[in-house]
Parts: C-alpha cells; sequence; structure tokens
C-alpha cells in the first residue's frame, strides 16, 4: 500500500508540474503571438518612403489626372524659390522642412 501511495502522489505531482509547464507555455506562445501582431500594425503605420506624407497629401481630393498634375505644378512652384526652373538639394531639403507632416519628414 506504501508503494501505490507513493506512486500515485508521485503520478499526481508528475501531472501538476506537466499541467503547469503546458499551461506557461500556451500563455508565452500566447503572448508572442500579441507580440508579433503588434509589430506587424507598428510596421503598416510606418512610412514606406519618406515623402509619403507628401505624396498622399497631393493624391486625396484630385478630381482627374489633370487636376493632380496642376497640383504638382503648384507644388514645383512652391519649392522652387528662386524660379530657376529647378530644384537643387537646398531648396528641395528646405522647401520639405517647412511642410507640416506628421510624422515628420527629414
Amino acid at each position: 500500500i506504501y508503494t501505490v501511495a507513493t506512486y500515485w502522489i508521485f503520478l499526481q505531482v508528475c501531472f501538476t508540474v506537466l499541467l503547469d509547464n503546458f499551461i506557461a507555455a500556451s500563455a508565452q506562445m500566447e503572448l508572442d503571438k500579441k507580440l508579433e501582431v503588434a509589430q506587424i500594425e507598428k510596421n503598416e503605420q510606418q512610412m514606406r518612403n519618406p515623402m509619403e506624407p507628401l505624396l498622399l497629401a497631393l493624391a486625396m481630393d484630385f478630381s482627374d489626372d489633370q487636376d493632380l498634375s496642376d497640383r504638382l505644378q503648384r507644388l514645383y512652384q512652391v519649392l522652387d524659390a528662386d524660379d530657376s526652373g529647378g530644384l537643387d538639394c537646398g531648396e528641395f531639403c528646405a522647401a520639405i522642412k517647412k511642410l507640416n507632416f506628421e510624422p515628420r519628414i527629414h
């Protein structure tokens, strides 16, 4: 009877330890999955292109190709500070920094 009781207690302890390990592993897997989903959502929210805020602002609410072309032409004229007909790196960087987009364009 002593041996049977010992084995029965040992069996209960083993079962409890295995169950506890299973629950801990399940909880860890669930946490890992939530972290992965959060990382995916964060990556989707991040800009894929530093000019994305500007491009999105230009693309919103345009009625046709001509309207979009007009918007781009006006933007180009605003960015061309010295009216030279071209944009140098300094003009472009200075103009982009003045635009108020969130997240900021660097």
